[in-house]
C-alpha cells in the first residue's frame, strides 16, 4: 500500500469514527429529552450519513487505482459513486420515514449533525 492510500484509508477512519461518535451523541441526547423513539430516528438518520461516508471512501479508493490506468475511469467511477450515493440516502430516507414511521425531522437532523464529522475531522495530519 502506497503511503498515499495509507494516509486517505487513515483520513476516511477518522472521520468515519468522528461521525459515529457525533451519531450516538446525538441519540442519546434526543433519548435524554425525547424519549427512545427519537434517539431511534436520530440514530438512523446518522446511520446514513455514516454509510454514505463508507461508501465514497470505498469508492474514491478503487478509483484512484483505476486512475492509474485511465484517468477517466477514475473519475467515472467517482461520479457514479455520488449518483449511487445521493440514490441510497433519497431511499434510506424514503424507508425510515415511510416504512419505519420514524420523525423526519429527527432522522434529518441526527444526518445533519453527523455529516459536521466532515467539517470537524482533518483528513490529513
Amino acid at each position: 500500500m502506497s503511503e498515499t492510500a495509507d494516509s486517505f484509508d487513515k483520513g476516511v477512519r477518522r472521520v468515519v469514527i468522528s461521525q459515529v461518535v457525533l451519531s450516538i451523541i446525538t441519540a442519546l441526547a434526543f433519548a435524554v429529552y425525547s424519549g427512545w423513539p427519537a434517539a431511534a430516528a436520530a440514530l438512523y438518520g446518522g446511520g446514513i450519513a455514516v454509510l454514505s461516508a463508507l461508501w465514497m471512501g470505498y469508492r474514491i479508493r478503487r478509483a484512484g487505482g483505476a486512475s492509474k490506468e485511465d484517468i477517466s475511469s477514475g473519475a467515472i467511477m467517482i461520479y457514479g459513486g455520488v449518483a449511487l450515493k445521493f440514490i441510497f440516502a433519497i431511499a434510506a430516507f424514503a424507508i425510515g420515514m415511510g416504512l419505519l414511521k420514524l420523525a423526519p425531522l429527527l432522522i434529518i437532523a441526527g444526518f445533519a449533525v453527523t455529516q459536521l464529522g466532515y467539517l470537524i475531522t482533518p483528513m490529513h495530519r
